[in-house]
């Protein structure tokens, strides 16, 4: 019962809050009794319109620091070797002209599968 008791008390002073509060918006500004409670109106206003453009200026450069930093990604990854180097090793295709008929071809790669269980044992 106690607990209801101290729990009533700052129900009431948040009751007369809220009335002042709404006999100050309903009035003038210029009411002296008002004064305070105007004041506090617009800190808070000024305090959480900073705060908003506190968190929407920090989530741009934090946006910005990702772009940069994928945009420096990519253009490292699109740099692999000199044009010389990729020139070498550019895929000829089908068209180029292997002097080698069906049957040394097929030889070749025999050759290739046998030797390669032996060098699997080396390493």
């Amino acid at each position: 019962m106690e607990a209801i008791k101290i729990i009533q008390q700052y129900w009431e002073q948040l009751k007369r809050l809220g009335i002042f509060a709404q006999y100050c918006a309903e009035n003038d500004i210029r009411t002296v009794i008002c004064h305070d409670f105007w004041i506090w109106v617009v800190v808070a206003s000024v305090g959480i319109g900073t705060l908003v453009l506190l968190l929407c200026f920090k989530r741009l450069i934090k946006e910005q620091l990702e772009y940069r930093r994928n945009r420096k990604r990519l253009e490292a990854r699109a740099i692999v070797a000199d044009a010389e180097t990729m020139e070498q090793h550019k895929w000829k295709g089908d068209d180029s002209d292997v002097p080698l008929s069906h049957e040394e071809l097929a030889e070749q790669i025999r050759k290739a599968k046998a030797e390669a269980p032996r060098s699997s044992e080396h390493a």
